[in-house]
């Protein structure tokens, strides 16, 4: 692939990545019988691990159908969601890599497994992801691959160790391609891409309105396409349960406006609420990530996680993720910065907006907690 191999020599400019293959770390995810892989990237950007290869069905399915982070905030049961769907032969087998899964659903994924492991775990930002990319030159594609996904792994791995960075499935990441827009961002190209156009730099959008038009849309599924999967990042250096219980307390987060708003064009149209607030690092350490979860309150005051009383869409998730302090942010922004004692720093977030009855939702009245944090200094360890 000549344009490939021009864009992985151009990339090698930019920072200065270990290539060199690096032992895997296995971790099991406690009570199943499942393991997954990871491999530190070091060098150019703080260190970080990353899925030796992408998050699979057999690793998904534990999420949907096992209990929840809070027992409710999980997407429905893929081989449920996809009767209708009809996607290539073997796509749901246990190998191969997670499709369909919107932004929501991959991050309800790292939240659950966070919780499970007691580690930090997150989507990477597009400046980790393009880091880990590097050397990566065997790639399923339009070309090859027989017109659906491939079990994980099955390709030579890339310098680092790693399957699939390009190819297979296209990959999403954290942050928004225009912040603070609702509007994710998938890497890499999947099995339906042309040979040609995979490549490190392909910066992707899902097909969030064209391929599911009913409304309300679904946060957890997208409806075709079948090319939408991703893999995980655990952060170094993150907080302990305790050590975020301790300091919790001292980040004063308040939200200031909840204002509505839509996405989309014509009949395709997404409802939001875009959620601005400000945290304050009220404690006596520097904060180089934080990651809040915002969310509306019922009338009584308490979390409003998803809608159960919508008949169109129950289940479907009121809530969502920002990080208003990032390590290796993709853009050199505000974000990108600690959080220093006594400094605050502001967040704006689109959530989707529940269509849930007054009596169930409290319209216009948010909230958002720290989920998971690392002290700068620990940071670079």
């Amino acid at each position: 692939m000549p344009r490939l191999e021009s864009v992985l020599s151009v990339m090698a400019c930019v920072g200065c990545v270990s290539t060199a293959p690096l032992a895997a770390e296995k971790v099991a995810i406690p009570s199943t019988a499942v393991s997954f892989d990871l491999v530190r990237i070091e060098g150019g950007l703080r260190p970080f691990w990353i899925g030796r290869r992408e998050v699979t069905w057999e690793e998904m399915n534990l999420f949907t159908e096992l209990a929840a982070v809070d027992g409710v905030t999980r997407p429905t049961r893929a081989k449920s969601y996809f009767i209708a769907a009809h996607p290539p032969e073997g796509s749901l087998l246990p190998r191969r890599p997670v499709i369909n899964v919107r932004w929501h659903a991959a991050m309800a994924y790292c939240a659950w497994l966070s919780a499970r492991t007691g580690d930090y775990y997150r989507l990477p930002t597009e400046r980790e992801w393009e880091a880990a990319c590097r050397g990566t030159s065997a790639a399923w594609h339009r070309g090859n691959s027989g017109g659906r996904t491939h079990d994980v792994g099955t390709l030579s791995p890339n310098a680092a160790g790693l399957h699939d960075m390009l190819g297979n499935v296209a990959e999403y990441c954290l942050e928004p391609r225009s912040p603070p827009d609702y509007g994710p961002v998938l890497k890499g190209g999947s099995w339906d891409t042309p040979a040609e156009d995979v490549r490190p730099r392909l910066r992707e959008s899902v097909g969030f309105y064209r391929e599911d038009s009913s409304v309300p849309q679904s946060i957890w599924w997208v409806s075709g396409g079948f090319t939408q999967g991703f893999r995980i990042v655990r952060v170094p250096g993150a907080a302990s349960r305790a050590e975020l219980d301790a300091t919790a307390p001292r980040l004063e987060v308040r939200v200031l406006k909840a204002e509505p708003r839509t996405a989309g064009t014509g009949g395709a149209v997404q409802f939001f609420v875009r959620v601005r607030g400000e945290i304050r690092n009220g404690g006596h350490r520097a904060i180089g990530e934080v990651q809040l979860v915002v969310y509306p309150l019922t009338p009584r005051g308490r979390p409003h996680w998803v809608d159960t009383g919508s008949a169109d869409k129950p289940g479907r998730a009121t809530f969502s993720w920002c990080h208003p302090a990032l390590r290796n942010a993709t853009v050199p922004a505000e974000h990108g910065r600690p959080i220093r004692p006594g400094g605050t720093r502001t967040f704006s977030v689109d959530v989707p907006e529940s269509f849930d009855d007054a009596d169930q939702v409290w319209k216009g009245l948010y909230e958002a907690k720290v989920t998971a944090l690392c002290f700068e200094e620990t940071i670079h360890e």
